[in-house]
Order: C-alpha cells, then structure tokens, then sequence
C-alpha cells in the first residue's frame, strides 16, 4: 500500500506570504475595469484537431482573484474547463489526480501563485501548469519559466480560446 499525503499544500506558508505581504505593501481596493468579454475571447467551436482539448479536465484557479469568475460564461463553453473556487478545492484536487492540468491566473496574487508553483513542482511534479498574466513578454515569461516558481507553459492575457487550447495543447 503506498504512502498517502495528509499535507497537501502548506497553508501556514501561504498565510505567513500572505501576511507578510500586508506588512510590505499597503493594500488598496482597486476597481477593475468592466471589459466585454467578447473582444477577449473568441470562441471558434468549428475548430477541431490540433486545437481540440485533450480530454482530462483542465482546472482554472485563481486566488481570491476574479479574473476566471469574470470571464466563467465564455470560458465555461470550453470542453474539459472546470473552475476551482478556494485552496481547499485546489488543495483536494492534488490529493486525488496524479497528473492534473491546472491554470493559475498570476497579477492578482502573484507572491501566493509563486508559493503554490514551488510547493506543486516539489511535490505533484506530473502536474501540468500553465499562468496567464496580462502584460506578459516573452523574456519574462523565459526568465519565471526558469526559476524555481517557473510553470510548464504562459499565457498573455487577453488572448484567443484557439491560442489557449494551443497554449494546453503543448503540454
């Protein structure tokens, strides 16, 4: 019988991130823009093949963050897409799928995202990840890709539903 995790995901360091982040930055409530979705996403469902999602889910999280809530209707018409809602759903996922897919919006919450990137690659190392963040060049892509927070793929945001489903496609 193999060893099971308990742990998971370590809280209490994510918390203490969390904390110590208040103490550094003062936080301000800033208003996010209203934007169509329409003009971010394109949905083209006639596309098939090399665009298609694989079939295992693919689980969008983002951390207190509402960049996957605010885009749910368009991103909900993609096959394969589920929505993580807390750390603990997160936290669950990893205890049950051996290989999961798992897209982490990184502007919002970029200090808990790198903390959830490291304990992930130490820990689940056949879990595909992949961060969308706006503003995103491709030198600092490489340069995150590379370090110790680094994910298996990026994404810019805004982007096209077939340049996400290529971006997937290459894991």
């Amino acid at each position: 019988m193999e060893d099971e995790k308990t742990i998971v995901l370590d809280f209490d360091t994510l918390n203490r991130e969390l904390k110590q982040e208040e103490k550094i930055v003062e936080v301000k409530e800033v208003e996010v823009e209203e934007v169509d979705i329409e003009f971010l996403f394109e949905i083209d469902q006639t596309k098939t093949g090399v665009n298609a999602l694989p079939e295992n889910p693919i689980y969008l999280f983002s951390y207190k963050a509402k960049f996957f809530i605010k885009h749910s209707k368009v991103l909900s018409k993609i096959d394969h897409v589920k929505f993580l809602a807390s750390l603990q759903e997160l936290n669950d996922l990893l205890t049950v799928n051996e290989a999961p897919t798992i897209v982490f919006y990184y502007n919002d919450n970029p200090q808990i995202v790198n903390q959830l990137m490291l304990q992930i690659k130490s820990s689940f190392p056949n879990t595909k990840t992949l961060i969308i963040a706006s503003n995103l060049s491709h030198a600092k892509a490489k340069v995150h890709q590379e370090s110790k927070y680094g994910a298996n793929a990026y994404l810019n945001a805004p982007f096209t539903i077939q340049k996400f489903k290529e971006t997937i496609n290459q894991f």
